[in-house]
């Protein structure tokens, strides 16, 4: 399992302890992280991955780039939060939390 979320994401909303954190994007700028393929392609060494996100888009991104280094990547549908609902809030659709898988909060 790969977060690609920043890590105020990580450290504001919950984690997956085992997780490895590869930041898609910098923080606070939210510019892509240039050292993400070199890194991804490093720590997974042909691994097959999860990845996953706040909502899933930037993990399906992420899925993406991975697939053209030749790793086989999947996101996870819904990301760690999920879609936002009528109530303009996250957690209560698709998603890892809602789906009351383990995560930890600090």
């Amino acid at each position: 399992m790969v977060d690609v979320r920043t890590q105020a994401e990580i450290e504001w909303i919950g984690f997956i302890s085992r997780a490895i954190y590869i930041s898609g994007k910098n923080s606070p700028d939210k510019r892509l992280n240039s050292k993400f393929d070199q890194t991804i392609n490093d720590v997974c060494d042909g691994k097959k991955l999860l990845l996953q996100c706040r909502s899933g888009v930037r993990s399906a991104a992420a899925a993406k780039s991975a697939a053209e280094l030749d790793l086989e990547a999947h996101t996870i549908i819904g990301g760690f939060e999920g879609e936002i609902d009528s109530s303009a809030q996250r957690d209560k659709l698709v998603g890892w939390k809602s789906s009351i898988l383990p995560w930890h909060q600090n």
